[in-house]
């Protein structure tokens, strides 16, 4: 039986110093004589990311390294944005937060999606926890796709540890009310883009990655 799987989580060996983290939108754009632009939306709207370390020991570098291998352009990974793992709010992590007597770990509830498919309900969150433009919430759907959103308004959970929230991109059919949603390392399934590696090393062993990654449903 093999003992990795897939997708795969990011090594926490790599240490990222840059990054690009934008949603994609499939638009077929087309100028008119008058000068006006019109887009036609053709497809679903997929993330698309860039990550850059900083220079790596060789025994980092080997694990990063070993990490691709098993990936190349075929496999999955969980790619997130790794300068915003937590809320904006809690960049030092939720140490002190509690539901129901418990520590807060970041997983909260969805319990529902506003007919625009813009703004998600969550529960089960802290009495007072803020979400920032820009934080991120993922959740899984269907039979294994991930949805990654990004918020595109702040929101505050009320006294019953509720709240909603607006995101981008539009949330795709097949959610279910009652799925955990992550607001924590929030990540989309991605794929490498072919010929985007590179790993260059300096003597004596220092070594940089980068990579370009995109999102699969």
């Amino acid at each position: 039986m093999a003992l990795i799987t897939f997708p795969r989580a990011m090594p926490d060996e790599m240490p990222i110093v840059g990054l690009s983290f934008t949603p994609s939108p499939m638009i077929e754009l087309s100028a008119l004589r008058s000068g006006k632009q019109i887009s036609k939306d053709i497809g679903p709207t997929l993330w698309r990311a860039t990550w850059r370390t900083a220079k790596m020991t060789e025994s980092e570098a080997g694990i990063v390294r070993a990490w691709y291998d098993t990936l190349l352009s075929l496999e999955a990974f969980l790619g997130y944005d790794r300068l915003r793992e937590y809320p904006l709010a809690y960049k030092r992590g939720f140490a002190g937060l509690t539901v129901g007597g418990n520590p807060f770990t970041g997983a909260c509830t969805l319990t529902g999606v506003a007919s625009d498919n813009l703004q998600v309900s969550l529960s089960a969150l802290p009495v007072g926890f803020t979400l920032s433009p820009g934080d991120y919430l993922a959740f899984d759907y269907g039979t294994d796709s991930r949805a990654l959103h990004r918020c595109s308004a702040g929101a505050t959970a009320n006294g019953s540890g509720a709240l909603t929230v607006e995101v981008r991109p539009h949330l795709r059919t097949g959610w279910t009310a009652g799925a955990t949603v992550a607001l924590r390392r929030a990540a989309a399934h991605m794929k490498i883009v072919p010929d985007s590696w590179s790993d260059p090393t300096e003597a004596p062993f220092w070594t940089t990655v980068s990579f370009e990654a995109i999102q699969t449903l």
